[in-house]
């Protein structure tokens, strides 16, 4: 069982996970980037990061500052979300590595 899960992802999937991963107990973390910081799904996390520019290529895609929101809030998971991260079997490896659980398919 997870302690605290980062979702990486906006709007209606992060929604559901969000509220999902609350039903369970289970502390949360939303990351925003500027074009993003007033969509509703940030409110429902425990706890809220912003992680740059309005870029995706700055923010959401920036695996170094995700890693840096990972360890910072003290995550055991990273859940990807759809699109963006979750095809990227080099970011799970890297996440399943640092010790957290990457919440999507197998790096393989």
């Amino acid at each position: 069982m997870f302690k605290k899960v980062v979702v990486t992802n906006l709007s209606a999937v992060a929604a559901r996970v969000l509220r999902t991963l609350k039903g369970q107990g289970i502390k949360t973390v939303a990351v925003y980037s500027k074009a993003v910081r007033e969509l509703p799904c940030i409110g429902l996390a425990d706890k809220s990061c912003a992680i740059g520019a309005s870029d995706p290529r700055a923010s959401f895609f920036n695996q170094e500052v995700l890693f840096d929101v990972l360890k910072r809030s003290a995550a055991d998971g990273l859940h990807p979300g759809y699109g963006f991260l979750l095809k990227n079997a080099g970011f799970a490896q890297r996440v399943n590595e640092s010790g957290a659980s990457f919440n999507g398919p197998s790096p393989r």
